[in-house]
């Protein structure tokens, strides 16, 4: 029995090693252009198929990692993952000024969600509503 149990674990382990670098493998590094107003697409475009840069932001237990992004202005793919271990999460963009920028749409009970955003230079902030404490800065930078 504690063969059977052995091998288990083994091949769970040899399966999560091969599915970590087909992951790696497939990240595609960014490219952006450049566009003035901020805008949204939906949750379903893959960021690989695309030249543009994906960023992801993980929401924690603790908030958000990074807790900041530093990038050119232009198009990219916000890649939003919820490890925090909340069923719910009701996350913001808006300007660090305060205007808001909308709502990020998360899907009841999906660990992740995808946005396209195109941002002029500024600083913004990702919030989560009910824990004003996490928050992910992206600071957009002119070219």
């Amino acid at each position: 029995m504690r063969k059977v149990i052995a091998i288990a674990c083994s091949v769970v382990a040899l399966t999560f090693v091969l599915v970590l670098v087909v992951v790696a493998l497939s990240y595609n590094g960014p490219t952006t252009t450049s566009t003035e107003q901020p805008t949204s697409s939906t949750q379903d475009q893959d960021p690989r198929k695309s030249k543009e840069e994906a960023e992801m932001i993980t929401l924690q237990e603790w908030g958000f990692e990074p807790r900041e992004i530093n990038r050119p202005a232009g198009p990219f793919v916000a890649v939003f993952e919820n490890h925090s271990g909340l069923r719910e999460v009701q996350l913001s963009l808006v300007r660090e000024s305060g205007q808001s920028m909308g709502r990020i749409p998360v899907t009841r009970n999906a660990l992740n969600s995808r946005q396209r955003l195109t941002l002029p230079p500024g600083t913004y902030l990702v919030k989560e509503a009910n824990h004003p404490q996490w928050q992910c800065r992206i600071v957009i930078t002119a070219r």
